[in-house]
């Protein structure tokens, strides 16, 4: 039996978790402490520039597929900016970037010793673990991994908020707040996933039973807007904690 409101919120959080990888943790408190008094300017320009526009790229995903997207351009450029896509947002850049940026926050600071090497064989193994079974991946991610990720991350802001570990720079350290914040959001890649990302929405809406296109435009619709009202809350509060590390 579908229920469209509770697959709406699971498929939201399985997005959420998507978007939110290793750039997403960097670039918004980065920003935040390039950005000084102007940190809300940059956190605006961030998020237009990320999910504004990853959003935009799930709704026209809903042409059925990455190609129909693509195709518009062309056969041999479009076969080029797939390649180019899957190239960036897996072996060259967000694969290396995410066993990295997980390494370097996660087991540096608190184990020493530890051969990256190894920490990046096993992280992967968990990984493909979990993402063995194609139909399972988005009710794995959705029901356990992105509640379990959200917590922390509030948890995570609201001490930063309530006894923050100084006060928010005097001045930006960049010239062009609203541009750094652009390219911030572009440079975590999330537009350039979309095409694959909200393929794999789809296919998951289509396997819980949503056939038809407009039941299909809801429960995608309703998952983005969970994710990006999840990623809202938690990319202000990532700035805001950046700004205040001016000190």
């Amino acid at each position: 039996m579908k229920k469209p409101l509770k697959d709406s919120f699971i498929i939201g959080f399985a997005l959420f978790s998507m978007f939110f990888g290793a750039g997403n943790v960097i670039f918004p408190p980065y920003l935040g402490l390039e950005s000084g008094p102007h940190w809300l300017l940059g956190f605006i320009s961030y998020y237009i520039a990320d999910i504004g526009l990853a959003l935009l790229a799930m709704f026209a995903i809903l042409q059925g597929s990455p190609e129909k997207v693509t195709s518009r351009i062309g056969k041999v450029p479009s076969v080029l900016l797939m390649c180019a896509i899957v190239l960036c947002i897996g072996p060259m850049l967000a694969i290396p970037r995410t066993a990295a940026t997980t390494f370097e926050t996660s087991v540096t600071p608190l184990v020493s010793g530890v051969s990256p090497v190894l920490f990046s064989v096993l992280f992967f193994l968990l990984i493909l673990l979990l993402c063995v079974r194609e139909r399972a991946v988005v009710d794995i991610v959705g029901k356990i991994l992105t509640p379990a990720l959200l917590i922390g991350l509030l948890i995570l802001i609201v001490v930063g908020v309530v006894s923050p570990i100084g006060p928010v720079g005097d001045q930006a350290l960049v010239e062009n707040v609203a541009a750094t914040g652009i390219e911030a959001g572009y440079q975590t890649m999330d537009v350039l996933a979309t095409l694959l990302f909200g393929f794999i929405i789809l296919k998951s809406a289509q396997a819980k039973g949503y056939t038809k296109a407009k039941a299909q435009i809801r429960v995608v619709s309703g998952a983005s807007l969970v994710a990006g009202i999840g990623l809202l809350v938690v990319y202000l509060g990532l700035t805001y904690l950046g700004a205040t590390t001016a000190n």
